[in-house]
Formats: structure tokens, sequence, C-alpha cells
């Protein structure tokens, strides 16, 4: 709900996460306890600075955190990063809502020893598929029947609004280096 997440500290290394449907995604890291900080971007906002309000420009369609984020901090003080993916667009940014496509799903990867993105099409570097095809997408809605597609119940509901259909991850690091 904070768009934020601590992780568990190793030794003086310690690290949180900032990741909003509407900023970057962003890696805030300290080696000595809290007294200096080092940003790291790890996803770049298409259009830097956006909020809701009547001035700003509509945002197109695009993929970004849903919000939901874990960090952990391995054994060795790397940080590995697990976050939800959704697709939303805002036709008015003044009247303070937006749309979703709430069947996009998957669940994205990334630790210190990748490189970012901030660099490229914005709009599409989230991309389930690009993720996929990176290595970067670690988990994802599944057809357990085998039929060849993902078959929901017809409640009506579709997960937490504004999220994507695999979301809120968590991520554990044990002394042997193996990452949950």
């Amino acid at each position: 709900g904070d768009d934020y997440a601590w992780a568990e500290p190793q030794g003086d290394t310690i690290a949180f996460l900032i990741a909003s449907k509407w900023t970057d995604m962003v890696l805030m890291k300290s080696l000595d306890g809290g007294d200096n900080w080092t940003k790291t971007v790890i996803y770049e906002f298409p259009i830097p600075l956006w909020y809701f309000g009547a001035d700003q420009d509509p945002l197109d369609t695009t993929f970004v955190c849903d919000g939901s984020a874990a960090i952990c901090l391995d054994k060795d003080g790397m940080a590995h990063v697990a976050f939800g993916i959704v697709r939303v667009y805002v036709t008015d940014p003044g009247a303070g809502s937006y749309n979703y496509f709430p069947y996009y799903d998957g669940i994205g990867y990334w630790n210190e020893s990748m490189p970012t993105w901030t660099d490229g099409d914005q709009y599409h570097a989230l991309d389930p598929d690009a993720l996929y095809e990176s290595g970067n997408l670690i988990g994802w809605t599944q057809d357990v029947d085998g039929n060849g597609s993902v078959d929901f119940l017809d409640d009506g509901v579709v997960g937490y609004r504004g999220s994507g259909i695999s979301t809120m991850p968590n991520l554990i690091a044990d002394d042997n280096g193996f990452i949950f």
C-alpha cells in the first residue's frame, strides 16, 4: 500500500525499494548503516515527474510495476528485487483515475549484477514478453489444466484493483546463497 519495501539488513548493509505505478523504481542502499546512500534507478518511468493533475499530459499505455514489490539482500549484500507487472493508461490526469489491463501478468526480477531499464522504449521495458526473453520474468499465471488458455472463475472479480494477476511477491535469501 505504501509502494516501498525494506530488505532484512546484512550487517551494516541496509536497503529499501521504491516501487510505484507512477514513478521510477528505485533502490536505495547503504553500506554503513544508513550514514551514506547510493541510489540506483532500476526502471525509469516514461514521463519524468509524472503526476495526476489537470495540467499534466495523458499517459499512453505502458507496462509498470503494479506497486507490489519485494527486496532482499543476499549473504554478500547484493540486492535482489521482485515486482508485479501491470499495464496502465491515463486519458485525463486531472480526474485522478486510471485504466488498466487486469489480465496482463507476471513477476519481474532484477538484481544488482543486471542492467537497469533506463534506456530505450520505457513504455514497453517491463512488457512480460520482453522480460521473459531477457530472463527477468520469474513468475506468471499457469495454464494448469493444459487447455491452451488460463481460465478464471466467472465471478466478476479479477485480483486487486490495479494490480496484475500475479502480484505481491516475496523474496528471501538463505545462508547458502539461494534466493527464494
